[in-house]
């Protein structure tokens, strides 16, 4: 298993990140904690190349903010099951990511500024570990 963390912000929301990892992989999708300064309820998405769920009714990794003082979430998926979210993926090294907003209550867009940590586990396909 590989530990990755990947962190997204309004610069480089929409771009290919590099991960260590190229050929077949299982992955987990261990938690995502997000901030921004907007003020307003919310449903955002992570769009991904390779990150998507074809069997669900939300296609992407979602999560809802609702703000107090500050606005953040703390998305953990459950880790008492042993099976990965993805399996027999195709990674080159590359993840493409981008957040996007899919609702907001007043009609507001993504805040000009945010910070998302996304924690995944990454597992290989016919890899021998020494």
């Amino acid at each position: 298993m590989v530990l990755v963390q990947i962190y997204i912000s309004a610069q480089n929301n929409g771009t290919y990140f590099t991960v260590p990892v190229t050929g077949k992989a299982c992955v987990r999708v261990l938690g995502v904690q997000y901030h921004d300064s907007g003020t307003t309820n919310r449903v955002l998405q992570l769009q991904s190349d390779n990150l998507y769920f074809p069997y669900s009714t939300q296609r992407y990794l979602s999560w809802m903010c609702m703000p107090t003082s500050i606005t953040q979430a703390n998305v953990c998926i459950d880790m008492s099951r042993d099976a990965y979210h993805l399996t027999n993926q195709l990674f080159n090294g590359l993840l493409y990511l981008k957040v996007v907003q899919q609702f907001s209550q007043d009609g507001s867009v993504l805040p000009a500024t945010f910070n998302v940590l996304l924690s995944l586990d990454f597992e290989f396909i016919d890899e021998e570990f020494k």
